[in-house]
């Protein structure tokens, strides 16, 4: 096994079941909460799972929630708001390179999703969980300066 087979089987897209994420209902609901533990692990030295985080959020963003949670009976999209806004602060808190594409992701949800629900303050969710956590974060891009 090589090094690349080793980086390819770590990204984190690899890890989830991606149809399964994107579907709504519980399935994505608990794929979120596995990324989100994930972004906990110490030891990562192979795999970056903040891009990966970053690249299913993308994914993420361009869903009607409420649309996919009919389709699966499920009632469950402020969850999903939540933990979409939790991963997006915690990536933004210890990856500040990504908070301008956060930023973006985070918009486009709002805009996805912003009045098909009723239930719940979209735009609370996502000052609670995301915006408040990206205040003082300058929005850089990555360097490509290498020593």
């Amino acid at each position: 096994m090589t090094i690349q087979q080793i980086n390819h089987g770590h990204q984190l897209t690899n890890l989830l079941n991606m149809s399964h994420a994107l579907s709504g209902g519980h399935n994505t609901e608990y794929s979120l909460y596995l990324i989100d533990q994930l972004l906990d692990v110490k030891n990562n030295t192979l795999a970056d799972y903040y891009k990966g985080a970053v690249d299913i959020l993308e994914a993420m963003s361009s869903i009607n929630w409420n649309t996919a949670n009919k389709k699966t009976d499920s009632r469950n999209e402020k969850i999903i708001f939540e933990e979409i806004s939790e991963i997006a602060g915690k990536i933004a808190v210890k990856r500040p390179e990504f908070v301008k594409d956060l930023k973006r992701i985070i918009d486009t949800v709002k805009k996805n999703n912003h009045d098909k629900n009723t239930e719940f303050n979209l735009d609370e969710i996502l000052e609670n969980c995301f915006y408040s956590k990206i205040a003082d974060k300058p929005m850089v891009t990555p360097s490509t300066h290498t020593r």
